[in-house]
């Protein structure tokens, strides 16, 4: 089993404020395994992908070394990586003829940083884009963590990079349930596991062990020791809103929503995602109140809007994977 997945990518998705994180570090802290900080590079080059065209081409190829050298910045991320910009430059002159292989660059010459045999990637977004990952990245290995809606609504309130309001929140979070439902159908028990952050915090040991039972990889007692290399692993400017990544493993976020939300937030959540909070056996108590017609309205054409943004980006990409025809697969 570990021969076999011993070069398998390895991506971690979710809601944003799920504990991606956290999971991130717990696999760092593996003597095989070696996940960068989060970048937003993959998915402005994908978006870009007609650009470059046919990576057959030395042409396309040298524009497209050009635009992740000329990207080596704060806008991208790879810059919080501290990989030496000489040392891209020369693993794109020898990489693939695909899109996939420009794209598993970064995170490997990360891994190779820390003498890991094993990368991967970690982005909470990349969970409405499985298709596409599994597209570039066939042999991927998905890590979904799941947490309580009603808990990352409550911590994405808070954060300053987050600037829609909590029921743009709200419904992030379902689409990431959503997506959840139609992997798990689709994809085998090797290319796709979910995991409860609840379960994390209360049984630390089984559940990561579960997680290396998928990975193929041996359990150690000190991946629970994760947060002793938080502070060489995330960023300081991000160390505000991952501070409890310093701390061992506790449950203080658990139940945060029950101060941290207002009580209209709560009642609307427990109403409205009732079917995705107890598909995951997350506790509801409604409290039987009636909420002002102002919040419903205003609920609906939040969803409007949000359907609509959902739609319009489904459809762009698929007419420019209409127009893009060439060989994504990393490997080859």
């Amino acid at each position: 089993m570990q021969e076999k997945n011993k070069n398998r990518p390895i991506f971690i998705v979710g809601c944003e404020r799920s504990g991606t994180t956290m999971l991130r570090l717990i696999l760092c802290s593996h003597k095989n395994i070696a996940i960068p900080p989060q970048t937003k590079y993959a998915k402005k080059l994908y978006k870009r992908r007609l650009l470059f065209g046919d990576l057959s081409k030395a042409d396309n190829r040298k524009k497209l070394r050009n635009w992740f050298l000329n990207n080596h910045n704060k806008k991208t991320k790879i810059i919080d990586l501290d990989i030496d910009k000489n040392d891209v430059r020369e693993e794109l002159k020898i990489t693939g003829n695909t899109l996939g292989a420009f794209l598993s660059v970064i995170p490997k010459l990360y891994s190779k940083k820390f003498g890991k045999s094993r990368w991967g990637d970690k982005r909470p977004y990349y969970i409405k884009y499985l298709p596409q990952l599994f597209k570039l990245f066939p042999d991927a290995q998905v890590i979904h963590i799941i947490r309580d809606g009603r808990d990352a609504v409550a911590s994405l309130k808070r954060m300053p990079w987050w600037n829609k309001n909590s029921l743009f929140a709200m419904l992030n979070w379902q689409e990431a349930i959503q997506h959840g439902i139609i992997a798990k159908s689709k994809y085998s028990s090797e290319q796709y596991i979910e995991i409860k952050y609840e379960d994390i915090i209360n049984e630390p040991e089984n559940s990561i062990k579960s997680v290396c039972k998928f990975l193929g990889e041996e359990y150690s007692e000190s991946l629970l020791e994760f947060h002793k290399i938080a502070k060489e692993s995330v960023p300081s400017y991000k160390m505000d809103w991952h501070s409890a990544t310093k701390s061992k493993i506790n449950a203080a976020s658990i139940g945060r929503w029950q101060k941290d939300l207002e009580q209209w937030e709560v009642i609307l959540f427990n109403r409205k995602f009732k079917n995705e909070l107890e598909s995951h056996k997350y506790e509801i108590q409604d409290k039987p109140k009636k909420l002002p017609i102002g919040i419903h309205l205003k609920f609906y054409f939040t969803k409007l809007k949000y359907r609509f943004n959902q739609y319009g980006v489904s459809f762009v990409d698929k007419v420019i994977s209409i127009l893009y025809w060439w060989e994504l697969d990393y490997r080859k």
